[in-house]
């Protein structure tokens, strides 16, 4: 597994979410390891989460790498951060060293002008949403994966990926929008969780 980098330490305990290196700065480390290690070639490889321990007083916060449970705190904040699991084989031949690339696929966003003119339609309990007229804007949605996967077909008939394909992964980004600007960051390693009580 090669996780990302810690770029600034943040503070876990005061809610202050720590930074970590980008994506595409895995993959280069991951490179940057076959090219050392001649010997190896990459038979598949996944992404893989981990939640990213507090670490001690004074000290940089920690990547849980060999823990097999997680826990979320009930009323805390919790951080988990993504990172690269290759599958290795010896190599077979005296090729250069192998080397990743990635190519990430968002589904096209769709905003969506949402009227409640209907008076309640839906959420009925709801003050906001009983108001004639009353407007939400920014209520937004994705393409669908069979329309992001037809998208896809066509571009990659127009530039095609060099190399060989060792995954297809469908990754699961976690964010909270609400704004018609927000745009989803594959490239992006870190995403936060805080639970509270009512």
């Amino acid at each position: 597994d090669i996780m990302p980098m810690l770029v600034d330490p943040g503070n876990i305990r005061y809610k202050v979410t720590p930074k970590f290196d980008r994506f595409s700065g895995v993959v280069e480390a991951a490179n940057a390891w076959l090219r050392v290690n001649i010997g190896y070639a990459v038979w598949k490889c996944e992404t893989v989460e981990r939640k990213v321990d507090p670490g001690a007083s004074g000290k940089p916060p920690i990547v849980e790498l060999e823990k097999m449970t997680i826990h979320h705190s009930t009323h805390g904040f919790n951080v988990f951060v993504r990172g690269l699991r290759l599958w290795l084989v010896r190599k077979m031949d005296h090729n250069p060293p192998q080397q990743l690339g990635l190519y990430n696929v968002v589904p096209d966003k769709l905003n969506l002008d949402w009227s409640t003119a209907s008076a309640g339609h839906f959420m009925l309990d709801d003050p906001f949403y009983h108001t004639p007229g009353s407007k939400l804007a920014g209520l937004c949605t994705y393409d669908s994966m069979k329309d992001t996967i037809e998208k896809l077909n066509v571009q990659l008939k127009i530039s095609p990926l060099p190399g060989t394909i060792l995954n297809v992964e469908s990754a699961m980004m976690k964010s909270f929008e609400f704004s018609p600007e927000f745009r989803v960051d594959p490239d992006s390693t870190t995403y936060t969780s805080e639970h509270k009580l009512k």
